[in-house]
Formats: structure tokens, sequence, C-alpha cells
């Protein structure tokens, strides 16, 4: 195989390539460029650099079905995590071509190879592949996430969460298609590297912060497949990505409302108690959104779902980041009750549950003493 590469025949062979009423020679090439495709990265690189990438997407056209399977394997494995092979495939129009190959005879080995080479064309960090790019192709994943198999699945997730990555054109396309439901449908998966990808791309359709974003995954019981992704996986990973895309979907009073109704506030309090440190503080931060935002109905929901023992955890934690993060919350939920003539309630719940004995006995950290003063200042100010 060296020795191919070093006598530079690569070239002639690419050229072969072409010998359509050749089918044995063709064949037998492609045999060759299958194994340096999976070889040394100076075989990828000469074969690339000969110009292989435009004479497998035009042999994706070929009526002979085991070559244009070959063609779109060798495909996928010579723009896998190459940026630049990718980039010569893209622009001979290799994403069309490929979903053309698509059908309900194609057999499940080739379709599990197209989707394959489909992922590796789409996956582009920052920013994704423009709409410009990937239009014709929007409506094959609503398809594509019928069929039975978890290759297939979970690399057409993964395609989804590469495109929805920082760019509203894609995601307002893609919700256009109606695919939504299907995606939400993906988080009920036993498989993680089914579920997971279709969180993230939940989480980058929320992310923007737009109205009609938000309001499409709400509408379409977002919520409610969230809550049952936290009760049902402790996973860090999963359950940080989880409560980023519930913080980023609480905006409004009504959307806040959502979130109790799909009885989100449970495992949501429960993360305060104990989860891990990353996922605590999102939580405080969507318990602070809740508070700030919400009506006094919203915090009373909360202090009946036991935010106030939390509250009392958190106080006791290493982490400082977490203590402040309560004592905002804490001066919030007394500006919020405040305004509603409710402060003596509140007063004497906080006190009830010995917050205030916990702030003073740390309030000499030296990290959180302004902090622990600033609040004691306030709340002895609330209690006349």
């Amino acid at each position: 195989m060296n020795d191919i590469v070093e006598d530079d025949i690569v070239s002639r062979s690419i050229e072969l390539l072409d010998s359509c009423h050749n089918l044995r020679l063709q064949f037998e090439i492609m045999y060759v460029f299958t194994y340096m495709s999976l070889g040394t990265f100076k075989q990828k690189q000469s074969i690339i650099k000969h110009g292989i990438i435009s004479k497998l997407v035009k042999l994706f056209k070929s009526t002979e079905f085991f070559i244009a399977r070959k063609a779109v394997h060798i495909l996928g494995n010579i723009t896998k995590d190459r940026p630049y092979a990718r980039d010569i495939a893209l622009n001979h129009a290799a994403l069309p071509l490929l979903i053309k190959l698509i059908n309900s005879d194609t057999s499940m080995i080739f379709m599990r190879d197209i989707v394959r080479t489909m992922f590796h064309l789409c996956k582009k960090s920052y920013p994704p592949l423009s709409l410009e790019w990937i239009r014709t192709i929007l409506p094959v994943f609503s398809y594509l996430l019928t069929i039975r198999n978890q290759s297939v699945i979970s690399n057409t997730c993964w395609m989804l969460a590469y495109l929805t990555d920082g760019c509203d054109d894609n995601i307002y396309a893609l919700l256009e298609t109606g695919i939504l439901p299907q995606v939400l449908g993906c988080l009920m998966s036993q498989e993680k590297i089914i579920f997971f990808p279709a969180l993230r791309t939940v989480a980058h359709i929320v992310e923007s912060g737009d109205t009609y974003e938000t309001s499409a995954v709400i509408s379409a019981g977002g919520f409610s497949y969230l809550c049952t992704l936290l009760r049902n996986y402790l996973d860090e990973g999963v359950v940080v990505e989880t409560v980023s895309a519930i913080y980023k979907m609480v905006n409004t009073e009504e959307q806040i409302q959502c979130m109790i109704d799909a009885d989100l506030l449970p495992p949501l309090i429960e993360i305060l108690k104990f989860g891990t440190k990353e996922a605590q503080y999102i939580v405080a931060w969507t318990v602070m959104d809740i508070i700030s935002i919400g009506s006094i109905e919203h915090l009373n929901e909360l202090v009946n779902a036991g935010l106030l023992p939390a509250f009392c955890n958190l106080l006791e934690a290493e982490d400082c980041n977490n203590v402040i993060n309560v004592l905002d919350c804490l001066t919030e939920m007394l500006r919020a009750a405040e305004k509603v003539e409710q402060t003596e309630k509140f007063i004497i719940m906080i006190r009830k549950f010995g917050i205030i004995d916990k702030i003073e006995t740390i309030q000499y950290h030296h990290k959180v003493y302004s902090t622990t003063c600033v609040f004691l200042e306030r709340f002895v100010l609330y209690t006349f």
C-alpha cells in the first residue's frame, strides 16, 4: 500500500474510477481505496489530493448498487473529522446526492452508511452549516427518525444537534418541518446515544431565548419530557444539560406556570439539595428567575416544594458561590413578598427553617462576609 502512495499510482487509479464499462476494475480499485481511506495520514492525504472526493460523489449516481454503496462508505471514512475534506464534498453537492439514495427500498446496511456519511458532512461545531447548505436535506430528517435502527437515529439526532448550534435560521427552518415532536420523543429512548444528542438539540433550540422557538418546545410538551429525563437519569452530563435547557425556558409567568404544571419543581429542588455543584448553580439561577419573574403564587409553589430546607442545606456547602446564590434568592424572595404585603409570612418561614441561624454562623467567612452582612441588615429592616 505504501508503494502505491510513493509511486504516485494513486492519480491514475482515481482516473480509472470513471471506468463504468469495466465494473470489475472499478470495484477492485474502490476496494483498494477503502483500505487507504482507513489507513495512514499520508495515504488519506494522497487520495484526497489527487481528487478522489469529486469522483466518489459522481459515483453516487451509479446504477450499480455496490459501486454507489462503496463510494458512500469511502467518502464517510475520508470526511470523518477532516473539515477540509468535508468542504470539498459539500462543494460537489454530496449532501443532496446522498439523500436521493434514501428511499423505502434502501437496505439497512446502505442506509447506515448514507446517514453516517451525512453526519460527517454536517459535523461542524461553530458556526454550523448554513441554511443554504442544508435546505434540501431538512425534509429527510423526519423520515430518518422513523427508521428502527439505533445507529441511524443516533447519527440523525447528532446532525440536528450540530445544525442547530447557534444558528437561528437553521432552527426556524427545522421547526417548520414539524420534526420537533419526534426529537422530543427521542428523549424517551433508553439509549444515551439517542437521547443525549436529542437533548442537545432541544437545548440549542431554546438557547437563543427566541419566544417562538421556546414556545414551540413548550407547546410540544418539552417540560414534561425534560422532567422525565431528570427523574430517570443521574448522569451528571445529562442532568446539567437538562437543567440548562429548563433555565432557558423560564422567561415569562406563563412559561413558569407550564414548568410547574409539568411537575418539575420536585426534581429541581432535589438537585438543589443533592446535585453536583454545576447543576446546583443552574437550578439556583432558575429559582431566582421564578421568584423575580413569577407571581406570589409561583413563589408559594417553590416553598411548598421544599425550597427553604434546600436553601438551609446549601448554606452548609463549602462552595461559596452556592451560599451567595442562596442569599440572592432569599433577598429576591423578600422583595417579592413585600410587593404583595406578605413579608411577615416569609420572615416567619425563613426563621422557622433555621436559615437566619445558619447565615449568622457562616457570616464571618471572608468570601461571603460582605454578602451575608448585607442580607442580615436587609432582613433586620424587614422585621420592623
